[in-house]
């Protein structure tokens, strides 16, 4: 039985879709998983890296602002911070770089290494297992679990923390403990 209005229905209907289902539609296929994280790593990078004709001081063509950002040029608290940069917030509270802070999230220095050459598509994929010294039998197996760590973790947004007072009495013992 339907219980949404008409007025909601097509709403409620697009953001049920499989696609759009974190659980129900997880890819399946290492194709698949690989087409997401590629596809939705791309659509982090600036759309334009250089200004144009200027230049900096040692001839090189200058970056956007955007492009500093991105990489963290612009932050200047404590440079190769990767995961804080990562993690940026925007203004609603949502992750500027979502697959770059899921990225980051993945335990293993050497798999989030491999996540990133992987996902920048400079490289086939065959070609950054090798890098990686992964044996081609199990590049396949290797890859697929490596992107089904990253759906798990991939969030648009932090989780939220629930504060002291939305905790219950047990909850906070707990943390007093701990």
């Amino acid at each position: 039985m339907n219980l949404r209005s008409s007025q909601y229905q097509i709403d409620h209907d697009l953001s049920t879709r499989k696609g759009r289902d974190r659980i129900k539609g997880k890819p399946q296929t290492l194709h698949e998983m690989l087409s997401w994280a590629q596809h939705a790593y791309a659509l982090e990078a600036p759309a334009k890296l250089h200004s144009g004709a200027t230049l900096e001081e040692d001839g090189d063509p200058a970056m956007t602002g955007e492009a500093k950002a991105y990489i963290g040029f612009h932050d200047h608290n404590e440079p190769n911070d990767w995961r804080r940069i990562a993690r940026r917030l925007d203004e609603d509270g949502c992750y500027v770089t979502p697959m770059r802070a899921a990225i980051e999230e993945i335990p293993g220095l050497q798999r989030r290494a491999f996540l990133r050459a992987l996902l920048v598509q400079v490289f086939h994929a065959k070609d950054v297992t090798r890098d990686c010294d992964i044996p081609d039998w199990a590049s396949g197996d290797v890859t697929f679990m490596s992107l089904a760590q990253l759906w798990d973790v991939w969030r648009d947004k932090p989780l939220p923390r629930p504060s002291w007072v939305d905790l219950s009495d047990s909850q906070r013992n707990a943390l007093d403990i701990a």
